[in-house]
């Protein structure tokens, strides 16, 4: 599926007072992030590091980590991450100001495992565990690029998660197991406003709406004292690709 790019709208007031901004947004600065790591018989990815363009006001990100059982003495796992962080310059004429951001996001996160078999073994202590999961976030805020100064949203976007996990133990011949559900893919495509209540404006200054979002991606597999074999644990967030995007789809300054 395409994705959806914003109609390229200048800023426009609204009213006596407000003001409404589109896209294209002049002078954003976008500072991105990645991380990975593996270890043993797994492996990470970031096939889209996070992005973020003015000019259509869309972003993306898309990671992905997984395990697979291999001859390791204690197990191994892998992790990805990657997000930006955006600045948009903005106007506030008052003293004090209502700033409301509206995003629209289609993303998914994805946590899957294949439990294989767990063989535990016949002394004091053993255990298989597995788990895999992921995540994506997001934050807006204005700053005061003048003072250092912040204010903060009244509401949030709270992301969205998925994780799985099995757990087998042995001790002292006690033997138990623990399993969350399994889980799909989670999906989601939705539109949200962020309101960012400034008081206390110095007008002179220079502001910036800062947009951030991160995600995460991770899978791990290990073993004490038994033997585990046909497992798998992967992890994924696509918000970047196929159709997955990160729009900030407007900003009114009221």
């Amino acid at each position: 599926m395409p994705v959806t790019l914003l109609v390229l709208i200048a800023p426009m007031a609204v009213g006596a007072h407000a003001v409404v901004m589109t896209a294209p947004y002049a002078g954003v600065k976008t500072t991105s992030s990645e991380s990975w790591s593996v270890s043993g018989c797994a492996h990470a990815g970031i096939p889209t590091k996070g992005y973020f363009h003015g000019s259509t006001g869309t972003g993306g990100l898309a990671i992905w980590a997984s395990s697979q059982t291999c001859p390791q003495t204690y197990g191994y796992g892998s992790s990805a991450s990657t997000g930006f962080l955006s600045t948009i310059p903005v106007k506030l004429a008052h003293s004090s100001d209502s700033v409301v951001a509206v995003l629209l996001l289609r993303a998914w996160v994805a946590a899957h495992l294949t439990p294989g078999t767990c063989t535990l073994g016949t002394g004091n202590y053993s255990y298989c565990y597995e788990s895999a999961y992921s995540g994506l976030n997001g934050f807006v805020y204005l700053a005061d690029m003048t003072s250092g100064a912040s204010w903060y949203s009244s509401n949030y976007w709270f992301g969205i998660s998925q994780s799985v996990y099995h757990d087998y133990f042995c001790y002292s011949g006690n033997c138990s197991t623990y399993s969350s559900n399994t889980t799909s893919p989670f999906q989601t495509s939705s539109s949200f406003s962020i309101t960012i209540n400034a008081t206390s404006v110095t007008t002179t200054d220079s502001f910036a709406l800062v947009v951030q979002f991160n995600s995460y991606a991770d899978s791990y597999l290990t073993w004490y004292g038994a033997t585990l074999s046909g497992a798998k644990a992967s992890a994924s967030v696509n918000a970047g690709s196929s159709g997955e995007h990160i729009d900030l789809a407007s900003i009114t300054i009221s």
